[in-house]
């Protein structure tokens, strides 16, 4: 049995109490005794707090939060001292919000995310329709899906990116491709550096493909297009 008394004083003193719930708690408690002990898996740590491996595994991505008996038993498995207990136990009382849901991004999202990232940005349905070519209506309602999912937020004059909780978009890939795409704010200065780099990836990336046997044929598409429109 590992002693958490050793462990979570650090684990307090290091992490912002707001941020702190506990997901990270026991999140960084079992990266501790896996470093100590490579072979310490998912399972053991869930056999030692008493819980099934799904329940544990909810609380660590923070999709879950514990209620005080539970949380007085875990405790009890980890050892606490009192104090490390007590502060323990009001994280269990803590007003709990799942974790967003991974879901890709469409084109129009992270299109609007990235203007929102540009300099002169207005909050301003028609200006914005100008910048991306899109329908006001249709960005209306795709801005009040993105305030929905806590993903920006409204201000009245201005929009802000909740960073954090964007992060939580993914794109979606194949099994046997690899397709990413990306849009953001650029400097447009740094266009011709881009594409150069751009080039030499190209080269590389043909190089080391075609090197030893070759079994399947696959194509490369690079693209760096402007998305939002020059203010007129």
């Amino acid at each position: 049995m590992f002693r958490s008394s050793l462990e979570s004083p650090a684990l307090f003193r290091h992490h912002d109490p707001e941020a702190m719930n506990i997901g990270i708690f026991l999140t960084s408690i079992l990266q501790k005794r896996q470093s100590e002990n490579p072979s310490y898996s998912l399972r053991a740590f869930a056999r030692d707090l008493g819980l099934s491996n799904g329940r544990l595994s909810d609380l660590l991505s923070g999709k879950s939060n514990v209620g005080l008996k539970v949380a007085l038993r875990i405790s009890d498995a980890l050892e606490l001292k009192d104090n490390e207990r007590e502060r323990f136990l009001l994280l269990a009382d803590q007003r709990f919000e799942p974790a967003p849901t991974l879901r890709a991004m469409t084109f129009l999202e992270s299109s609007i995310l990235a203007l929102i990232g540009t300099q002169g940005f207005r909050n301003d349905l028609e200006w914005m329709a100008a910048r991306l070519g899109e329908p006001a209506k249709k960005l209306e309602e795709v801005i009040k899906r993105l305030i929905e999912e806590k993903l920006i937020t409204s201000t009245g004059k201005t929009l802000t990116l909740e960073r954090e909780n964007a992060a939580h978009l993914i794109e979606g890939f194949g099994e046997l491709s690899a397709t990413t795409s990306l849009t953001f704010a650029v400097n447009v200065k740094k266009i011709k550096d881009a594409q150069r780099l751009i080039k030499e990836f190209r080269r590389r990336l043909q190089r080391e493909l075609q090197s030893g046997p070759r079994h399947e044929v696959y194509e490369v598409t690079i693209q760096l297009i402007p998305v939002s429109r020059p203010e007129k």
